[in-house]
């Protein structure tokens, strides 16, 4: 687990955002995944933080399949998918990528390369695009996911400061598309008539899970030690026959366990 404000605690002072707005939304993203807000507000709010024209969001593979996006043409998107993904020079190389990791475009192919080919000339520069910022993760069970974050030229390029907020939002990114998508298979297999019995703290555990709490950051919530916060979870994992914290959420929260006791909790701490 991250700690926010440790891997903030660097100048923010060009980013369109504060410590305590990130914090909001990191809570935005795992709202999202639960159905409490809407994905396109959360691209919309990072967008806005780290700048640029569009931001887009695609899966591929699973329940939560397609792309949403903030301020792009749909036009544009539907070039992409119709013929220009297949001569996208990046695209090829996002596989070789450590899985859920971000990254500058330019990272993977330099700026002066890029501008020569095909896919720059006749796709990213009729759309004014330049250049971007992207998080990638590939699933062992075949759910692909990435995020792009595009510029302009008329942008400056993107700087340590808008890379550092993408790598400390992008384990949360993860976590929240496992926990959407084993959400709408828990809907989908698992009657409401059929829910265990959960505890009050077990459901006050698996909530704070839910929001991306540690064990030792939900024990200080709850004034418990962290071994006893792992026990409850555990508990809970065996009521409801799951292998890990994250399907256990996502079971609960489709067996309508955990909407009562959801806290409002939007900082990981």
């Amino acid at each position: 687990m991250i700690p926010i404000r440790q891997s903030l605690a660097v100048s923010m002072s060009g980013l369109m955002i504060t410590q305590d707005r990130f914090c909001h939304l990191i809570g935005q993203t795992y709202d999202a995944a639960v159905g409490q807000e809407e994905w396109s507000a959360v691209l919309g709010h990072l967008l806005t933080a780290i700048g640029g024209i569009c931001v887009a969001l695609s899966r591929h593979g699973g329940p939560t399949s397609g792309t949403i996006a903030v301020g792009c043409d749909p036009a544009c998107l539907q070039q992409y998918e119709s013929h220009y993904h297949r001569i996208d020079p990046i695209r090829p190389l996002l596989p070789r990528q450590p899985s859920g990791s971000a990254f500058d475009d330019r990272a993977l192919v330099p700026g002066r390369d890029l501008v020569r080919t095909e896919f720059y000339n006749d796709f990213l520069a009729r759309w004014g695009m330049h250049g971007a910022l992207s998080w990638h993760i590939e699933e062992p069970q075949g759910q692909v996911a990435t995020l792009k974050i595009v510029r302009s030229r008329r942008h400056t390029s993107f700087g340590d400061d808008e890379l550092r907020l993408l790598r400390g939002l992008a384990p949360h990114l993860g976590r929240a598309q496992r926990i959407e998508r084993r959400l709408r298979q828990g809907i989908a297999v698992r009657p409401r008539g059929s829910s265990p019995a959960l505890t009050r703290r077990e459901r006050e555990c698996l909530c704070r899970i839910a929001r991306g709490a540690s064990s030792k950051a939900i024990a200080r919530q709850l004034a418990l030690s962290a071994h006893t916060v792992d026990e409850y979870v555990e508990s809970a994992m065996r009521k409801l026959r799951t292998g890990n914290r994250t399907e256990a959420v996502a079971v609960a929260l489709g067996l309508g366990l955990l909407d009562a006791e959801a806290p409002k909790i939007q900082e990981n701490r």
